[in-house]
């Protein structure tokens, strides 16, 4: 049935650290075509962690999604949907499922 909802399409990027900047624009691709669910805004209650231990900057803009696959996913990447750049904040995985979980932050530039 998951599948069936992961009706997007998702590009993972990585990039490296440099001088503590990460450059989107020199990522590589990881894996794409990914099916993944539609993005829906992550629950606030659950974001109080991530954003003391400051892997998010704002709860504004921090959404879940699903991905239907167990692909190479890890926190600092980049997530592409519908054009839209987002960085990874934390993985999930569901392993009975086939799945993963992930938490995104948009980014703003």
């Amino acid at each position: 049935m998951l599948r069936h909802m992961a009706t997007e399409s998702c590009t993972i990027r990585r990039t490296t650290l440099a001088n503590g900047e990460r450059d989107p624009a020199a990522a590589t691709v990881v894996a794409s075509g990914l099916g993944c669910t539609p993005l829906s805004s992550a629950d606030v209650r659950s974001l109080g962690a991530l954003q003391q231990n400051g892997l998010i900057q704002s709860i504004s803009q921090v959404f879940e999604t699903v991905l239907v696959s167990l692909a190479d996913v890890q926190v600092n990447d980049i997530a592409v949907i519908d054009d839209v750049t987002y960085l990874v904040v934390a993985v999930a995985v569901w392993p009975t499922m086939g799945a993963q979980h992930l938490t995104l932050e948009r980014v703003l530039q």
